[in-house]
């Protein structure tokens, strides 16, 4: 082949140090491009055509592929720490907000509220009578409402805010989603031939998948049939199939919070909210869910009971003037509702009536199996005339096997649907005639935190209260379901208790009545001394009553000490199914007894309003209150004129912005104070209480007292109904309240505990997350420092290979020059 071989081979090495400088060069271009992994010119020598006498000859070198310098194991680690760290830094900036919220270090907190509000209480008691205190405790009391009232508006402000993060990273996650479908189809098409590898779009793929894995957790894996990428949702719903791309949404569920839908073929929506667990996505809907929603519990249980146990007291004491005219502060106007508690799981179903009064008071729900599977799914809605009641029926679809085959979701759609014809949505009451539909009568919605995907085939009915043999559910607009507080009726009811205080040391005991019995029914006990009676027993009688039969010498003398009592009942089986016994604080049980007349204990709470007429004169006058009790068996007791019921006062309900409350008025010539509540119906229903609200969001001083200060309840009206003058009983255990110990929902321990207890979370979190972010951070700067080993540009090591290559390049170009003088010189012969 002689010079045009050298040539050739000089003219190739031109070519290929061109080529490898070119990929040197696009190296260095991307020394600080996100994602991107350097790659390297493979060259080789190239094969000799032909032997020559001295064996083979080269025709120098060739270039064979571009390589990706790339470690899939790292990349795949990295993608899914990243996505770990993603959540812990989404989660550090929210809570680092959360805990400044929390912040008591500057002396303006909740805390600070709180102990100076016990502090006014105790300025109170120790005067009074005195304007000052209770303009300084009014002030307390409105600075700490007013800290609680901030601190859950910046909480649902936050809230607020992760919402917004949340449909935000929605939509770029769908970007990202096109994005990697788009670059599958263009690696597909580049990589059609043998030779040739899409290097940079398989970064860029791969960063995309990265920064998605960032936004939410994902499974990915390349097919090697076609080298594309699929990516799938947490729970296997595909985002990714080749050029094919699916879509997130983010809609807003009935609390305003926005849940994550993959949406399918023809609109289709799976919610997948609880399945995304990593990535920023599924740091703040953790956040917002879990972590938030405890601290959101904590703070309205807080709340909650300081309402509940400054306004328990204050609704029973008095201030310096009795009063005349008092309008509750709590909305008693709440529909009834029913909730049916189903064994398993997302199949209990919420109903509640469309309207007040009457009618729904007499709605009653149940379910019946069909007992034919060509009887489908129905509702049948009854009439009573004769009660004016109605009953709603809703008739289960079956298989085969006959077991019930309809789910919840299936039976809200049914009744809500169901309605009469020509009426509006929701019907007016009261209504022009029966009979009406299910879906005017209640509205039907799965209970909090279900899907209501479960099926309906375990509810038992009761027994129908009312007779009749239909054994309904029945919707009930009673104090227990309507009022926040209602639940307090019905703890008096089943706690109540006598304490037998007979004459010397160490012999009380405490006598609880269990809770099977019904309400107004009460318990009694007593003790029997019969001379030369030489054997303790115990004679519990049908009907509720427990007589004990006390050793006695033959005067009479009793040797039966409160320990054998104790020990006599606890034992008795007929005993034990009425009541529970314990020696009273202090006793340690080895004091005699004796004889005790019979004594109740009253499953009814009550209440007690003290008229006062022009003269002073006071009565007293009970109010029974159950916990099945409606709000007109209040009103009835009291009367609707102050000639019915309780004489010289009146009751009625009144509405104020659509929202109902009691209002109690005296006659002309008329006062009344409020005394002895045992079933916390005052409390319930917000008369004479010190705050209004129901919890963080609402909770306020009461207008009764901001407009008339000397309404504040320092004192209490005594067993005579007469009301002393300096008083301070009742200001005394207000301020007692702040080392009392109660039951919260969130645990047990004094209010101050129950903030306490909520503060500290918020650090404890705040501290596992900034860790958790601390080690995340640790981890992926390692997997980054893994990576770079193999994926990124060292400009040195470039430089490097650039010098290398230009040297070839000027060899070669030097080679081409030497060869074309070799054939001049050729040409040049003669």
């Amino acid at each position: 082949m002689g010079l045009g071989s050298s040539f050739y081979i000089a003219l190739r090495g031109l070519h290929i140090s061109q080529a490898a400088i070119e990929v040197v060069s696009h190296n260095v271009a991307n020394v600080n491009t996100e994602g991107y992994s350097r790659q390297r010119l493979n060259l080789e020598a190239a094969m000799p055509e032909r032997n020559t006498r001295y064996g083979p000859i080269g025709l120098g070198v060739d270039a064979t592929s571009i390589t990706r310098m790339h470690d899939q194991f790292i990349t795949r680690n990295l993608t899914e720490k990243s996505s770990l760290l993603a959540k812990y830094e989404a989660q550090k900036i929210s809570i680092d907000y959360l805990e400044s919220i929390y912040n008591e270090t500057d002396g303006n907190g909740i805390n600070e509220a709180l102990s100076e509000f016990w502090s006014s209480w105790q300025q109170v008691a120790n005067n009074p009578e005195g304007n000052a205190e209770r303009t300084d405790l009014l002030e307390k009391g409105i600075t700490l409402a007013s800290h609680i009232n901030m601190t859950r508006i910046d909480m649902d402000s936050l809230r607020t805010d992760i919402n917004q993060r949340v449909e935000e990273g929605v939509a770029f996650a769908n970007t990202l989603i096109k994005e990697i479908a788009k670059i599958n189809e263009m690696v597909v098409a580049l990589e059609a031939g043998d030779l040739t590898q899409a290097n940079d779009l398989r970064d860029r793929r791969e960063e995309y998948v990265k920064q998605l894995a960032e936004y939410m957790d994902i499974q990915y894996y390349e097919d090697p049939a076609n080298n594309t990428l699929a990516v799938l949702t947490p729970k296997g719903t595909p985002l990714v199939l080749e050029a094919s791309a699916w879509s997130l949404s983010a809609n807003r569920n009935e609390e305003g919070d926005i849940r994550v839908n993959w949406v399918g073929d023809n609109g289709r929506k799976v919610d997948i909210t609880e399945n995304i667990e990593t990535g920023q996505l599924g740091g703040w809907i953790e956040l917002r869910d879990e972590i938030m929603t405890e601290f959101y519990l904590q703070l309205d249980s807080f709340a909650e009971g300081l309402i509940r146990e400054v306004n328990r007291l204050h609704a029973q004491g008095v201030g310096l003037e009795r009063f005349t005219d008092v309008t509750g502060a709590q909305d008693i106007s709440d529909n009834a509702s029913f909730l049916t508690e189903l064994e398993g799981d997302d199949n209990d179903i919420h109903f509640t009536a469309l309207a007040e009064g009457d009618l729904p008071e007499a709605v009653g729900i149940r379910y019946v199996k069909n007992t034919s599977v060509t009887d489908g799914l129905s509702v049948d809605t009854q009439y009573n005339a004769a009660t004016d009641s109605y009953g709603i029926t809703v008739y289960l679809a079956i298989n085969n096997l006959g077991q019930v085959i309809t789910t919840a979701q299936e039976v809200i759609d049914l009744v809500n649907a169901d309605r009469t014809a020509g009426l509006p949505s929701p019907p007016p009451y009261p209504p022009v005639g029966p009979p009406y539909h299910a879906g005017d009568l209640v509205r039907a919605e799965a209970a909090h935190g279900e899907t209501a995907t479960g099926k309906l085939d375990t509810w038992t009915n009761p027994a129908d209260p009312e007779g009749g043999g239909l054994n309904y559910n029945r919707l009930n607009h009673n104090l227990e379901h309507t009022l926040f507080f209602g639940q307090e009726i019905t703890y008096a009811y089943e706690r109540a208790q006598l304490e037998t205080e007979v004459a010397g040391d160490q012999n009380d005991l405490v006598y609880t009545a269990l809770a099977s019995g019904a309400p107004g029914e009460t318990i009694s006990v007593e003790y029997v001394a019969t001379p030369g009676n030489a054997v303790l027993s115990l004679d519990p009688i049908a009907g509720g009553a427990i007589r004990v039969n006390l050793v006695t010498l033959a005067d009479g003398t009793v040797t039966t000490t409160a320990e054998e009592v104790f020990d006599l009942i606890s034992t008795d089986p007929a005993a034990r199914t009425m009541v529970s016994v314990e020696r009273a604080s202090g006793n340690d049980g080895t004091g005699r007894l004796r004889a005790m007349p019979q004594s109740f204990l009253d499953r009814s709470g009550s209440f007690e309003i003290i008229t006062y007429d022009s003269t002073g004169q006071a009565t007293i006058n009970k109010v029974v209150v159950n916990p099945d009790d409606r709000i007109e068996d209040v009103l009835n007791q009291i009367g609707s004129t102050s000639t019915t019921g309780i004489q010289g006062i009146s009751a009625e309900l009144v509405e104020d912005s659509g929202n109902i409350h009691l209002r109690i008025k005296a006659a002309q010539g008329y006062e009344f104070a409020f005394a002895r509540d045992s079933a916390s119906a005052l409390m319930a229903l917000g008369v004479n209480t010190f705050f209004e609200g129901t919890g963080p969001s609402d909770i306020a001083v009461n207008d009764t007292v901001l407009d008339n200060l000397r309404l504040i309840a320092a004192g209490r009206v005594d067993e005579d109904g007469i009301m002393q003058s300096g008083d301070n009983t009742n200001a005394l255990d207000l301020a007692d309240l702040k080392d009392a110990k109660f039951d919260f929902r969130q645990g047990y321990g004094s209010i101050s505990d129950a903030f306490n207890t909520l503060s500290a979370g918020v650090g404890a979190e705040t501290h596992n997350i900034t860790r958790g972010n601390d080690f995340h951070t640790a981890l992926v700067d390692q997997l980054y420092a893994q990576r770079d080993m193999v994926s990124a540009v060292n400009l040195d090591e470039e430089m490097a290979d650039l010098l290398k290559f230009q040297y070839m390049y000027q060899a070669s170009a030097k080679m081409i020059s030497a060869v074309d003088e070799l054939l001049q010189t050729l040409l040049s012969i003669k």
